[in-house]
């Protein structure tokens, strides 16, 4: 048994704007497995305003828990015994869904499994994904309507800033593609009163639903706005920095995951899933394909069948570990099985510029 660790930096094609920030690049650790006669990867990549920690963090916890993470990868693990590690290691949510993906890799490449078969009892093949359209850039209406060409039956929509241009766009598109589901992404753009304003402007556009629409959310306003509105409410941002997924799974109608951020959780998850009927979309942090692989993996066995997932952000990197858009077609993801998982994992991502790092 060996592990290897890795440092690499993405950059974006285009600088990437988020929470007020701008990032030229995508930075974090991919950790090699060497056991038996297989190699499976995996990847820590702490994301930037979300993530509570950094890959330097990241990278001094590797150095802290090195040789409890060697006894443990050398042993014959399973995934009970993965999450027994990291309730007695405390890892940050990153390095634990790295750790996860390493751990499940190794697995399912061992039963000659995909993914999503060695983490669940009856998860599906393959998963929708939405398209991503940005209403601040010019030729909105074009960029439609080749989503939709391609396949895609789930827009969402960044709602920018200016209102009146937001609802003018909205009504064309909806116009022009009246069967699409369209979804909003606000940012925690507004305040409680605009967003009930705006909201009954929309409301007959058929939301799919609205993406962190207040500034500063508290339980009083969330519950506040949907009392007020028939558009679902999803979160995101506020599930890494405000509510706990059990909080937020009381005052929302969906949960935006994103497991590089939150780590697994799979027991967490399937806790909610069971107890309520709340929806849960999947979406990368914008990490390589890798991260993105093992997020689809997580979607198809705890994500809602009947909405589409966030995991086709590959274009948005300049270099990355494969081109993912090969298991993309007509909107839908479809998980590689053994035959195909097992080169990806050996494929000692060539595609991108690394530093090997010196844990010992």
């Amino acid at each position: 048994m060996n592990l290897e660790f890795y440092k690499y930096s993405i950059p974006f094609k285009t600088p990437f704007v988020t929470a007020g920030q701008t990032f030229s690049n995508r930075s974090g650790v991919i950790v090699l497995l060497h056991k038996n006669t297989s190699i499976t990867l995996g990847e820590a990549a702490p994301l930037p305003a979300f993530s509570a920690e950094t890959t330097q963090q990241v990278i001094r916890q590797i150095r802290a828990h090195i040789e409890p993470m060697k006894q443990f990868f050398n042993s014959d693990f399973s995934l009970s015994d993965l999450n027994e590690f990291l309730k007695t290691h405390p890892l940050a949510p990153s390095l634990q869904f790295c750790l996860y993906t390493l751990a499940t890799s190794h697995l399912a490449l061992a039963k000659n499994q995909s993914l999503q078969q060695a983490l669940f009892a009856n998860p599906v093949d393959s998963v929708a994904v939405n398209a991503v359209i940005d209403l601040t850039k010019k030729e909105v209406s074009h960029a439609v309507n080749q989503k939709v060409e391609q396949g895609f039956t789930t827009i969402k929509i960044k709602a920018g800033n200016d209102t009146r241009q937001f609802i003018q766009q909205l009504s064309i598109i909806r116009d022009k593609h009246p069967n699409i589901n369209i979804r909003l992404d606000a940012n925690q753009s507004w305040s409680l009163n605009q967003a009930i304003d705006l909201f009954a402007v929309i409301e007959d556009f058929n939301i799919e639903y609205c993406e962190e629409p207040l500034a500063n959310p508290n339980r009083d306003t969330l519950l506040e706005l949907k009392n007020r509105t028939s558009i679902p409410i999803a979160l995101d941002e506020s599930l890494a920095h405000t509510f706990s997924l059990l909080e937020a799974a009381t005052l929302a109608d969906v949960l935006v995951i994103k497991p590089m951020v939150h780590g697994p959780v799979i027991e967490t998850l399937t806790e909610i899933s069971n107890q309520t009927n709340i929806k849960m979309v999947f979406t990368s942090s914008l990490e390589s394909a890798l991260g993105r692989l093992m997020t689809a993996a997580l979607a198809a066995g705890l994500g809602s069948t009947d909405m589409a997932h966030g995991l086709a952000t590959g274009q948005l990197l300049s270099e990355d570990l494969w081109d993912d858009n090969d298991f993309i077609r007509n909107g839908r993801y479809k998980l590689p099985g053994p035959e195909k998982l097992r080169p990806l994992m050996g494929s000692h991502f060539s595609g991108i510029t690394t530093e090997r790092l010196n844990i010992e």
